[in-house]
């Protein structure tokens, strides 16, 4: 009995050891998540409707509520631990400025700051899927990352004060079924917002083409093909698109730009058979 109890006392060691590494890092997270709310709330210098009134952090108040369930967060339910998963604070008049502890929040998905008078920089959240920021005072160029959120389905950054370059890296939230900006003549060259689109679109065309369609080309021919055939159609694509019916492509404009692009391929095929053809013969004269 004993010998058999000592054969699995590794395993039973091995087990305790799994739940205790899963009780400590839930904790972990779970400090690290009430310690993020509570270096938010520290920099709110306003709070004209008590929304964070909630937001007690003093472990010594049994009566204060846990911060899942605190005025404007939303948590997981999890077994081990909550997370908070969601921050609406819409149209609640805080001012202050946005504390980048938010970024710490690493189960965050909605992020609703709308309506308010907040200054800063947007904290980065990689797990974002919702960033609403409309209305409030932040100044500066929209953040390169945000590129990186590619769970971001809706965002909006309208009726602030940003200015410089709107960000190519935009083009890479494949999965963005809104966006809602400032006027585009807040930005440098007041290129259009479907105008950066068009730009950074390209570049992520491999990744979603039917390999088919470049079967037995080579990197270079490749490159040809995109370059002279596909990204030019896609870019029509894209003119047919337009919100405004009159921004958008006339259909015999469309007939004029695809023969225009079926013109150009047969020439620079020609060439290509033409120059092949031409070192055929050479090498057989030899």
């Amino acid at each position: 009995m004993v010998s058999r109890f000592c054969s699995r006392l590794p395993v039973l060691l091995n087990i305790v050891v799994l739940l205790l590494s899963t009780t400590i890092s839930d904790s972990i997270n779970s400090n690290s998540d009430l310690n993020a709310l509570l270096s938010f709330k520290s920099l709110i210098t306003k709070d004209p409707m008590g929304a964070l009134s909630s937001w007690d952090g003093d472990a010594s108040n049994r009566s204060a509520p846990h911060f899942c369930r605190w005025n404007g967060v939303t948590c997981s339910s999890h077994q081990h631990g909550s997370h908070v998963t969601a921050l609406r604070l819409r149209a609640f008049g805080l001012e202050g400025n946005i504390s980048q502890s938010l970024g710490n929040l690493s189960h965050l998905q909605t992020l609703d700051l709308s309506n308010n008078n907040l200054e800063g920089d947007i904290p980065s959240s990689i797990g974002l899927t919702i960033l609403s920021a409309t209305e409030n005072y932040m100044t500066g160029r929209i953040p390169d990352w945000l590129g990186n959120l590619t769970d971001l389905t809706d965002l909006n950054l309208a009726w602030n004060n940003f200015s410089g370059q709107i960000p190519q890296a935009l083009g890479k939230l494949t999965n963005l079924a809104r966006l809602t900006t400032q006027d585009h003549t807040s930005f440098d060259g007041a290129t259009s917002l479907v105008k950066h689109v068009e730009m950074a679109y390209p570049y992520r065309l491999l990744e979603i083409l039917d390999a088919t369609m470049l079967q037995g080309s080579t990197s270079h021919s490749t490159q040809e093909t995109m370059d002279m055939v596909i990204i030019p159609v896609v870019r029509i694509g894209l003119a047919c698109c337009r919100t405004a019916a009159s921004q958008r492509i006339r259909m015999d404009e469309v007939v004029k730009e695809l023969n225009d692009i079926k013109k150009t391929w047969e020439d620079h095929f020609a060439k290509i058979t033409g120059a092949t053809g031409r070192a055929a013969d050479g090498r057989a004269l030899h």
